[in-house]
């Protein structure tokens, strides 16, 4: 049977994201990670959680509080 669960970590490449986004990997699941565009070192990160053994997708992002003043 073929796995559909498909889950967005945001934020998942910080601390807390990447436990996130791992442990929705054990459980089946295909993670996409979301980053923001100032984040030095996403082709970083993606290659170490590869050298792990996870295969996530990576999504530049960008989300903003717009104030109503």
């Amino acid at each position: 049977m073929e796995n559909n669960k498909v889950a967005l970590v945001t934020g998942g490449m910080g601390s807390i994201g990447t436990a996130i986004c791992r442990r929705l990997h054990a459980a089946g699941f295909k993670v996409a990670a979301t980053y923001s565009p100032s984040n030095p070192t996403p082709e970083a990160w993606m290659a170490a959680q590869r050298d792990e053994g996870y295969r996530f997708l990576s999504y530049s992002t960008w989300a903003s509080r717009r104030s109503s003043r």
